[in-house]
């Protein structure tokens, strides 16, 4: 079946412009997915945001950032010919049913390239989302290939999203958690990018609902001058009471004068229930 390239394009194309008439925190909010059988097309989408938003902050050109976005939304397509009853198992995989969902990469490059709108970035991101930087993984590479920064950055992405999100076979992963279990996978990851991912994205990413110090809950809208201190968009108030939109403001926990407030916990449940 044909697949429609460009409307896909016209997607990456919404998501850039989004990051200039919105923050990005607005956009993560809008494409959670809290059940399971959403979670391909979600996970897709939300990589597809997540690199887009870096190669933003990169200052990486419209055109790159078009590419980057088309890619990143293609870049599971192959799991379209996988199994339902493999893809949203609740329980370990068997050696053969992870076999079969190892091959989704290949059959994404290859349903690609039939398709005559797709650009080789598609098919590359399809072909080696899961190559880590060392080169093992799957599919197996060829010594010829050259590895793209876009498909590493797709990676990364892809890595955080997945160890971050709701799973039917695994709890929903605090950022800090999944960028400690990143960084001590030695050789898995372009490491300059893994590290400018981290700054980028910060330890409480855009979009997150977390509980300050002093009982206000609020939204991430970006991160701060430290990296553990973002820019908190305060939503209910002490006593758990919604503030209006109109009446919500900025906390910069970064400001000398918030030194006293930190943090409390990030409300990963509540982002699922909006």
């Amino acid at each position: 079946n044909d697949i429609d390239i460009d409307n896909t394009r016209s997607v990456s194309e919404y998501m850039l412009h989004f990051f200039t008439r919105a923050h990005f925190s607005d956009l993560m909010q809008h494409i959670h997915y809290p059940d399971y059988d959403s979670y391909t097309v979600g996970h897709s989408v939300r990589v597809a945001a997540l690199a887009v938003f870096i190669g933003h902050a990169f200052k990486w050109s419209e055109e790159s950032l078009l590419t980057l976005g088309t890619a990143g939304l293609l870049h599971d397509i192959g799991k379209s010919r996988t199994p339902d009853e493999i893809l949203y198992k609740p329980s370990r995989l068997s050696k053969e049913e992870f076999e079969q969902i190892k091959n989704h990469s290949r059959v994404g490059a290859e349903i690609l390239l039939g398709q005559k709108n797709a650009t080789p970035m598609d098919i590359a991101a399809a072909w080696g989302h899961h190559i880590r930087h060392d080169g093992k993984g799957y599919p197996k590479q060829p010594e010829w290939a050259v590895r793209h920064p876009f498909t590493s950055l797709l990676q990364i992405c892809d890595v955080f999203e997945a160890l971050t999100a709701v799973r039917p076979y695994k709890p929903i992963l605090a950022p800090h958690m999944a960028f400690s279990i990143m960084l001590t996978d030695r050789g898995a990851f372009h490491p300059s990018l893994l590290a400018s991912f981290i700054n980028t994205i910060g330890l409480y990413p855009p979009g997150n609902r977390v509980r300050i110090s002093n009982g206000t809950k609020g939204v991430i809208v970006s991160v701060g001058e430290a990296i553990d201190r973002p820019v908190v968009r305060i939503t209910s108030d002490p006593k758990g009471q919604e503030i209006p939109k109109d009446d919500q403001h900025l906390l910069e926990l970064s400001a000398r004068k918030n030194h006293t407030l930190e943090i409390e916990e990030l409300l990963l449940a509540e982002a699922l229930d909006d």
